[in-house]
């Protein structure tokens, strides 16, 4: 009797032994495959995150230069508010810095944006904020997505409505007087 209960012990020993193994076995190998499915789909992630990022640059470098093109005339000398004209149209004066800008006075008789641009580099830049104004109004408050720093220039110009009731830069188009865009510099205060 002892000898089978020594050849079922061995038995049952080799059982537990074998099937410990094995489990731990599977489980490293479900654990290294999981491991594996984990990285491949963090990289997967990664990679998309790069595309994302590639696309959106692209796409904040077309509008800065579709802007930029559409207003070269705006640095020249001539373009600025040196003419009377424009001021009939936009007021705007030096105030301070914040998340609003408070335009005088928008002339119109046909719905605008009054659109706040930053200028970077002597140059006009990405909308900070935009209010449309469909009839002439005074004390206009443009909201601004990012608040404007002080004693820095920025400019407000006037856009004509596509019709959408949204803006953008793609379909909204700068209001030209005369062939002079209208548009105004102001800087900010503290």
């Amino acid at each position: 009797m002892v000898d089978k209960i020594k050849k079922y012990s061995t038995q049952i020993i080799a059982f537990v032994l074998g099937f410990t193994i094995a489990f731990l076995i599977g489980t490293d190998f479900k654990k290294s495959k999981t491991e594996e499915s984990v990285s491949q789909l963090a990289k997967k992630e990664e990679l998309k995150i790069q595309q994302e990022e590639k696309a959106q640059q692209k796409a904040q470098k077309k509008i800065s230069e579709k802007l930029e093109a559409s207003k070269k005339q705006l640095l020249g000398k001539d373009a600025l508010s040196s003419s009377s004209d424009i001021l009939d149209y936009l007021k705007v004066s030096d105030q301070k810095a914040g998340k609003m800008v408070n335009v005088a006075f928008v002339k119109t008789d046909e719905p605008v944006w009054v659109v706040v641009h930053m200028e970077k580099d002597g140059k006009i830049w990405n909308a900070l904020g935009a209010r449309l104004v469909r009839e002439t109004s005074s004390g206009v408050e443009v909201p601004l997505l990012v608040s404007t720093k002080v004693d820095k220039r920025y400019w407000v110009a006037l856009y004509k409505d596509n019709g959408d009731g949204k803006f953008s830069l793609d379909k909204d188009q700068p209001l030209k007087l005369k062939e002079q865009f209208v548009i105004l510099p102001f800087k900010t205060l503290k």
